[in-house]
């Protein structure tokens, strides 16, 4: 599932490199691909706004791990090691995910034109599934035109 590879890939660069995206281009190449694989696989009505709100997904997250970091280690920048008993603590559970998750959405950065964003919210947050056929049925309406986020 992709909103996990974003995860995954935030949290490796937080072990791998002290919250750096590191300087393996393997590594980077694979991300991305997998990434490319997905979004060619979607309809053409969903595939513009995917990679886009991936991005800010993968922002959101390392944003918020970054500040977890530093309130459990003040002096620590990015791109310094970061203990592994401090990131099994701040990436225990799925806090960080979903609190990213709601951000995006307070944010108005979730586009609700396109299913994989709406799909990728009410999975994510229990209380979001009574919105979700809302979003559909604003997707639908919004499906031919422009993307545009929304502000509720």
């Amino acid at each position: 599932e992709m909103k996990q590879h974003v995860y995954d890939d935030v949290k490796k660069a937080f072990y791998k490199y002290g919250g750096m995206s590191g300087d393996n281009t393997a590594e980077t190449n694979a991300y991305y691909d997998k990434i490319h694989s997905y979004v060619k696989s979607l309809d053409l009505s969903t595939r513009r706004a995917a990679p886009w709100t991936l991005s800010r997904l993968h922002l959101e997250i390392a944003g918020r791990a970054t500040q977890a970091v530093k309130e459990k280690d003040p002096t620590w920048t990015a791109g310094q090691p970061v203990s592994h008993e401090i990131l099994d603590e701040v990436f225990a559970g799925d806090t960080i995910f979903q609190d990213s998750v709601n951000a995006l959405y307070s944010k108005g950065s979730i586009v609700p034109s396109l299913g994989f964003v709406t799909a990728l919210y009410a999975t994510s947050v229990p209380a979001a599934k009574a919105f979700a056929k809302v979003f559909a049925e604003i997707s639908a309406l919004f499906a031919r035109t422009l993307v545009i986020p929304l502000r509720i």
